[in-house]
């Protein structure tokens, strides 16, 4: 960079004592770059403008001619664009511009919420002076959020976070509140399906079974009707979680041959522009089917405009049959019975324990995977005691 600003000159240098020469700008002080030996008697060597005056001795020293091959930097760029008034007015103009929109709000997003929620957010903002074309300098950025997030049904947080000309508004949506219990009435908890049970926890209530126990369905979990020593029973609101395990199994028979999709060599260019995260272009495909293969990102400063281009080639995928080897059959059953019984159990289950086995039956491979998950059992039942 200082170097460009600075000046260059980018000699040619002709004679028998080249070495003699560079020894020379060492000597002197001159700081000397993109040194190119051409041949035995010729070279290129680059070196700031400002010591090209300290040639003339070393000129004489060393028996070279010396040739200017080229000029660069500010300087020289600078007395060019001189020459030209109206491009250096053009330049000038279009600096000017650059400084005076880079103080002031170009863009103003709201994310995280949609539809009336967000026209609302948008137009309190812009009652508070955060619209396009507004200077952005004295902005009460932390309390104008923190009262559009307050006076403002629906939302439970709004930070506001600059990006150059770019303003984001984030919101959190709120969401309803569970209704606080009313421990006057009297409840219960049973279970929703079968199982063993491997996890209490009583809030309030009598558990009415222990860990290792085999429950059906209906059968109550933790009971409303608490019973301590020699006390009279008492009915209450019951709460608690119970947890008990559950089994999935799944058999599966290895094909002969998959289908597969592999790059058929047919590529399309790919290209998006966004400013900071919202898409402005992309390009399609016509490809029916794809993969996107991106090879670069550019992403300005965030002082300008925060735009991103990004750069790539969709690349078509044609469908191939393939014959798979008696591993392969082994492997696919493996993983397709593990699949098939991991899909049956619910997303947030655990998994306490996972069985799998593989076994070659007529010539096929057949797998079979049975997995056992820790799951919430309880479900609520109200009661009415006289």
């Amino acid at each position: 960079m200082w170097k460009f600003a600075l000046g260059y000159v980018i000699l040619q240098i002709r004679g028998l004592s080249l070495e003699r020469f560079l020894n020379g700008l060492l000597s002197l002080g001159i700081g000397a770059w993109d040194v190119r030996r051409v041949s035995s008697t010729e070279l290129f060597v680059t070196i700031p403008c400002k010591d090209f005056e300290k040639l003339r001795g070393l000129r004489r020293r060393c028996p070279c001619k010396i040739h200017i091959a080229g000029r660069g930097g500010m300087p020289f760029f600078l007395v060019r664009l001189w020459r030209r008034k109206i491009l250096l007015f053009g330049m000038l103009l279009a600096c000017s511009a650059i400084a005076f929109l880079s103080t002031r709000i170009l863009f103003v997003s709201v994310t995280g919420v949609e539809g009336e929620l967000a026209y609302t957010i948008a137009e309190k903002l812009y009652e508070r002076g955060i619209r396009r074309g507004a200077y952005r300098g004295g902005i009460e950025w932390l309390q104008i959020a923190t009262e559009i997030g307050a006076q403002t049904d629906g939302i439970k947080w709004l930070g506001l976070h600059q990006r150059g000309v770019l303003v984001i508004a984030e919101a959190w949506e709120a969401t309803e509140q569970e209704p606080y219990p009313d421990y006057t009435q009297t409840r219960r908890i049973v279970a929703d399906r079968e199982g063993m049970i491997t996890r209490i926890s009583c809030v309030r209530g009598q558990a009415a079974v222990k860990v290792g126990d085999r429950v059906k369905t209906g059968d109550v979990l933790i009971s409303d009707e608490v019973i301590y020593q020699d006390f009279p029973p008492y009915y209450t609101y019951a709460e608690g979680e119970v947890f008990a395990a559950m089994q999935y199994s799944a058999t599966v028979t290895a094909p002969d041959t998959v289908w597969e999709l592999e790059a058929s060599g047919n590529v399309e260019p790919y290209f998006r522009l966004m400013l900071s995260e919202t898409v402005l272009f992309e390009t399609g495909c016509s490809f029916e089917r794809y993969q996107l293969v991106t090879s670069g990102r550019v992403q300005t400063g965030e002082f300008l405009v925060p735009l991103i281009v990004v750069r790539g080639e969709y690349e078509e995928l044609q469908r191939v049959e393939r014959v798979l080897s008696s591993d392969e059959k082994r492997q696919w059953a493996l993983m397709m019975a593990e699949m098939q019984a991991t899909a049956q159990a619910p997303l947030d289950a655990e998994i306490l324990v996972k069985n799998s086995y593989v076994q070659e039956y007529e010539g096929r491979w057949v797998a079979t995977c049975t997995i056992t998950t820790e799951e919430k059992i309880g479900v609520v039942e109200e009661t009415a005691h006289e």
